[in-house]
């Protein structure tokens, strides 16, 4: 895992960062049988085109949200009432752009991401926090670092990564639990804010890898180098181009 070693990380254009994640979000929005209400009688090329067929669907959305069957345990979210909704705002943020993604389209992509990391034999590396788990809003400090704590002590994965929003902005973390290490990415190049570190901090600290967590010292932060956003909603693109890169492997 090279994540650490990244300090000059430099991505891809924005434009093509935008170009190849709402590619393949459109095709987890399809894998999610999200499918158009009135396909036409007639397909042409266009209709082959996922962002067409995408599109067609957000009528149907707006009647009724599409409940996603997921399982939220494998993000360490003991809950059964967890449930994971797309609604036609969700499809038409990809569609149409101008508005920072849902945690909704967050949440279906680390699904997605999960079960690439399966497929590639990776499940015992990589995990995921869960977003809105690790929220400021709706969750106390006490109950984001305890869930971080216990996920990490249970599923005892070598990385971790999450995607925190923080007043609208998407932002990154990787936690590499091992070596006491965490890996800030932000598409503003603002730095972490205190809550965040707080509960991290707190959390790795808290881990039963040593007889006297007290003395164990504080985790070692890094700030990636990367691109800057250009707009003012592209965070959570550049988000999913980095978990999917770390996944991948694609340095």
């Amino acid at each position: 895992m090279n994540v650490k070693n990244s300090m000059n990380w430099k991505v891809a254009r924005p434009s093509m960062i935008m170009r190849e994640t709402t590619l393949c979000l459109q095709q987890c929005f399809l894998l999610a049988a999200v499918s158009p209400a009135k396909p036409p009688e007639s397909p042409d090329e266009e209709v082959d085109d996922p962002l067409y067929l995408m599109t067609l669907t957000i009528p149907q959305l707006f009647l009724k949200p599409l409940q996603v069957m997921w399982d939220a345990t494998i993000f360490g979210v003991f809950n059964q009432n967890f449930p994971l909704y797309i609604k036609h705002e969700d499809l038409s943020e990809i569609a149409h752009g101008g508005q920072c993604l849902s945690i909704s389209v967050i949440q279906l992509w680390i699904l997605h991401l999960t079960e690439t990391s399966v497929r590639a034999g990776n499940s015992d590396v990589y995990g995921f926090l869960e977003p809105q788990s690790i929220q400021r809003s709706g969750h106390s400090q006490f109950e984001s670092e305890s869930y971080i704590k216990s996920w990490i002590q249970s599923s005892k994965r070598d990385v971790y990564l999450g995607a925190y929003l923080n007043s609208g902005h998407w932002q990154m973390v990787v936690i590499l639990p091992k070596e006491n290490l965490v890996v800030w990415f932000c598409s503003l190049h603002n730095r972490p804010d205190n809550y965040l570190k707080g509960i991290i901090n707190s959390a790795l600290k808290g881990l039963d890898d040593t007889p006297q967590p007290k003395s164990k010292a504080a985790a070692r932060w890094i700030v990636v180098k990367c691109n800057r956003q250009k707009g003012i909603t592209e965070c959570g693109y550049y988000v999913m181009h980095w978990m999917s890169t770390i996944i991948l492997g694609s340095f």
